[in-house]
């Protein structure tokens, strides 16, 4: 196997272990107030998978997202931008309801290797993120024709 490839399997094992703690009773792990949201995968991008975990903090909204790749076209290094629509992936509008772009050169990427990664934080708080009127959208670059290729729906909690 893939040296590279084991050492990440470590590291995400010691990555996990560590937030799989319960906290203590006066003070819940953020892990309990964690929502993960399964990211789909457009036609462009058939075959891949995503995901985003969204965490409170101090009235904003920690989003790490996670996926296994992008068109086999797109121009490297590779950007991601995110962006969160008010409405269904099926029916996203033409303008979003934030962008969340301070960050758009993904982490991770390593051809046919680990998951690529972004982090954000979300200036709208969690609770309204999950009022169900939401979506957050996975965009190609500019430069790649700027398409959807990973969308999620916000559940309401």
């Amino acid at each position: 196997m893939n040296l590279r490839f084991l050492a990440a399997i470590a590291i995400a094992h010691f990555i996990i272990s560590g937030c799989a703690g319960t906290g203590s009773p006066a003070r819940p792990s953020a892990a309990a107030d964690a929502v993960v949201i399964p990211l789909q995968a457009t036609t462009i991008n058939a075959g891949r998978v995503g995901r985003a975990t969204l965490l409170p903090l101090d009235g904003r909204t920690n989003i790490q997202l996670y996926f296994t790749g992008v068109p086999g076209d797109t121009t490297l290094p590779l950007h991601v931008y995110t962006y969160i629509y008010e409405a269904a992936c099926s029916a996203l509008p033409a303008k979003p309801a934030c962008a969340l772009n301070e960050r758009v050169l993904v982490s991770s990427y390593w051809v046919g290797g680990a998951p690529e990664s972004l982090a954000h934080m979300s200036p709208v708080p969690m609770n309204e993120l999950l009022s169900g009127r939401y979506s957050i959208a996975l965009r190609s670059a500019p430069e790649d024709g700027g398409q959807v290729i990973f969308c999620g729906e916000l559940p309401r909690a």
